[in-house]
């Protein structure tokens, strides 16, 4: 099992490349050292330049794989961009290394409002492991009280869920786009009025009908009422193609292209990346 330390680059990191007499080695570098991690991961939003040099310097310490992401944050204290970053770096790394990972993540790199998006992390969506380092005290392992878990984290939860009922169980939004869908039984106004509401949310859909339903039509209304209208919508026509050129056409390289030969990514499947997609 792969065993992975995701932190935040913080201050105290940066300024142990030249000032390591008064600061020490820094969080991230205390633990590569006192704990057997195979990868490190590091979110950093300070400029690229001192994570360079910060790196580098890591290197001449431990010689340990590092992948970065650079975060552009408004404030290092916004919870809702740190959190999306957290969790879209911890998710990357599952898909990168497989689901036999062994995940650490670091407590002390960062503001207090990094720390608690961890904690939260850790509890919830990505269990991991959580740690802590200082100068004076090494690095220790952190385990969250009973208490804490077993008071706050179900409430958490449940005002999610909440929140997510409320949402679902709104009045639709008045899209435009769905009154160019002629409909007249009860089935096909509950199917509109639930593709109303899904319209303006982050979230995959899919709709299945035989040829010539309007599939696409809904389709249509829902990227023009969604988060992105104006980006390109995309049609496949999936039924029309052979198993071999959809390999082809959606993966870089194919199975059985000749060795060396890399293919191109579907430029339909480019032009959608973040828009709408319909294969039919």
């Amino acid at each position: 099992m792969k065993k992975i330390l995701i932190s935040w680059l913080g201050r105290t990191d940066l300024r142990a490349v030249t000032d390591g007499e008064n600061v020490g080695l820094g969080s991230i570098a205390q633990a590569v050292l006192a704990l057997p991690f195979e990868q490190l991961v590091l979110l950093n939003n300070f400029p690229e330049v001192q994570l360079k040099q910060y790196l580098h310097w890591l290197q001449s310490i431990k010689n340990i794989p590092v992948s970065t992401s650079q975060i552009s944050l408004t404030s290092p204290t916004n919870f809702a961009e740190i959190y999306e970053a957290a969790a879209d770096t911890v998710q990357k790394c599952s898909s990168d290394f497989g689901v036999d990972i062994d995940m650490t993540f670091h407590l002390s790199p960062g503001t207090p409002a990094m720390a608690a998006v961890w904690i939260l992390i850790a509890a919830g969506r990505y269990p991991a492991q959580l740690i802590e380092s200082s100068r004076e005290q090494g690095v220790n392992n952190v385990t969250i009280p009973f208490e804490i878990a077993a008071e706050c984290l179900p409430r958490l939860r449940e005002n999610q869920d909440l929140r997510i009922q409320e949402r679902c169980a709104a009045i639709p939004p008045n899209l435009p786009a769905f009154e160019e869908i002629i409909h007249q039984s009860d089935s096909m106004k509950r199917l509109v009025e639930g593709a109303r509401r899904v319209a303006p949310r982050n979230l995959p859909v899919l709709i299945e009908g035989e040829s010539g339903t309007g599939k696409e039509l809904l389709a249509r209304a829902i990227h023009v009422g969604g988060l992105t209208p104006s980006g390109s919508f995309v049609a496949v026509n999936c039924w029309r193609t052979t198993g071999r050129v959809m390999c082809v056409n959606f993966s870089t390289p194919c199975t059985g292209s000749p060795p060396g030969v890399k293919i191109p990514p579907f430029q339909p499947l480019r032009c959608a990346r973040r828009f709408c997609l319909l294969g039919c």
